[in-house]
């Protein structure tokens, strides 16, 4: 049996949204066609007024296009940011530093907050995923529990026994130590 105890704030549960959405095929396919798509319209139309001989016209597009390549992403990084913080604050506000106590036992976890109490057994784990500050177990319902690695005293402890769990159950237990959102 392995204890954990940690406190989640808004932020925790934000970067979990954030590596959420970046990992989603979806958002993925939807956020390189944003990225992409208006650059090359505006280069297209620029060089169709280039070949009329309305160079400022086609400068002014082509300029346009590029202009968009480089600020667009940082535009769209910050309005992800925004919009999961405006969703977080109105439907997550209630479990914010709330104190947190996760239990490993030999065949199910076992959750314990201020106002409420979750047990699973080890065959709910769909995968765990690990980025630098923290870890992510999600459940075959569709929910993550998310721990923070500089909120768990015994972090190293924990990653060994969840390490050891995939192993037995075979689970995907992904390590992006390097992932950042952009």
């Amino acid at each position: 049996m392995l204890t954990a105890t940690y406190e989640i704030d808004q932020n925790d549960i934000l970067n979990y949204q954030l590596y959420h959405a970046s990992m989603s095929k979806q958002i993925k396919k939807r956020r390189l066609i944003s990225r992409i798509l208006i650059p090359v319209l505006y280069g297209i139309i620029g060089l169709f007024f280039i070949v009329f001989s309305n160079y400022g016209l086609g400068i002014i597009f082509i300029v346009s296009g590029v202009l968009w390549l480089i600020f667009f992403p940082i535009w769209e990084r910050k309005r992800y940011i925004n919009h999961f913080k405006g969703f977080l604050k109105e439907n997550y506000k209630s479990m914010f530093n709330d104190t947190s106590t996760i239990r490993f036992d030999d065949d199910s976890i076992f959750i314990k907050g201020l106002d409420s109490e979750s047990t699973f057994g080890n065959n709910q784990l769909e995968r765990i995923d690990e980025i630098t500050d923290y870890i992510f177990v999600k459940l075959k319902s569709g929910q993550t529990v998310v721990l923070p690695k500089n909120k768990i005293s015994n972090i190293d402890e924990v990653r060994s026994y969840l390490l050891e769990l995939t192993g037995k159950l075979n689970l995907s237990y992904e390590a992006n130590l390097n992932w950042k959102f952009v």
